[in-house]
């Protein structure tokens, strides 16, 4: 089942692609949670998902043609 994961910031690194916006595919059913857990995405570095332009939990369960955007903590100071 195909979406379009956007992960921002340091994340893109555990893009399959290695870039910030990816075409997945991925079996039907899965929560969030769990794909960023297959991909290796630490949850202490999640900050906030959104699908289809929508703040959502990491409960969610993705949908084919979904965009899935995943943001990082922000720092600063």
């Amino acid at each position: 089942m195909p979406i379009t994961l956007k992960l921002y910031g340091n994340l893109k690194r555990f893009a399959p692609t290695k870039t910030e916006i990816a075409s997945l595919d991925i079996e039907p059913g899965i929560a969030i949670r769990a794909l960023l857990a297959q991909l290796g995405v630490p949850d202490e570095n999640v900050w906030m998902c959104a699908v289809n332009d929508s703040v959502v939990n990491d409960a969610t369960i993705l949908r084919e043609g979904d965009v899935l955007e995943v943001f990082e903590p922000v720092g600063g100071g």
